[in-house]
Parts: structure tokens; sequence; C-alpha cells
């Protein structure tokens, strides 16, 4: 992740990235960065209320912007203020797509550098313990 930006302005990585999140309307050759992401992986009709896909969503945003609020409760040395991204989704299948039960998909929000595997899992614990949300059986 570049440095902070200045004025105390939050790192935003539609704007850091902007050649991949507002793509021209034309073909580019375009370096895609190495990023780290929360995913979820599932299957099924993403239009289900209270279905695999609407849940998957309420994990990835949940633990995003737990992370995110993490310096209220941590104490963490290398915090940057920044914008929760936006929601990224791939889509396939092997099947007959008309359907939307046979969708398979994968969501995803990257998350800036600082988030390491140990700020994860406590996140993880506190979406558990205060929204109720089991994180591992979403595969995140």
């Amino acid at each position: 992740m570049p440095p902070k930006n200045p004025a105390n302005a939050k790192f935003d990585f539609k704007k850091v990235y902007k050649d991949c999140y507002a793509p021209k309307p034309t073909p580019l050759k375009l370096f895609v960065p190495t990023l780290s992401f929360i995913s979820v992986q599932g299957a099924g009709n993403p239009n289900e209320p209270n279905g695999a896909y609407q849940a998957a969503l309420k994990t990835l945003f949940t633990l995003s912007y737990t992370l995110k609020m993490s310096k209220t409760t941590k104490a963490l040395k290398n915090y940057v203020e920044y914008v929760v991204p936006p929601l990224e989704s791939l889509w396939w299948g092997n099947e007959d797509l008309s359907n939307k039960a046979n969708f398979k998909w994968q969501e995803m929000i990257a998350q800036p550098d600082f988030i390491t595997q140990e700020l994860f899992e406590w996140a993880q614990k506190e979406v558990q313990n205060r929204k109720g949300i089991d994180c591992t059986k979403h595969d995140c």
C-alpha cells in the first residue's frame, strides 16, 4: 500500500488504483497490484432473501468494518486511515446459467497491508462475539 496521502486524507483504493476500479471504455494494458482480500465462495441464486449469498455479503462487510474500526480497540502501530474498498465479484458455472440457482461465485473485499493474520483472526472473534456471525462457516 502506498504511503498515506498528505493532509491526513484517508487511503482510498478507488483513487490510488483508479485504473483497476474505474476502467476506461477502451481496452488498455493494466498493471494490477498484489492485494490482500477477504473472500467467500459459494453457490446459488444471489437474489434469494436470507440465502448463502446474502449471508456471505453480511460476513464480508461486517469483517471489513470491524477491521477498519480495529484502531479503536487495538493498539496498532501501522494503522492507516482508509476507506473500505468496494465489493468485487467473480461469477462462473458449468451448467445452465439462465437458472440463477446454478451460479457459483466468489465475493471479496481488498484489505490494506497492515491487516495481519493475527488481526484478521481477532476480527473474526469480534464479529462472532458482537454480531453472532460465525465467520468460520463461510471459509473467510
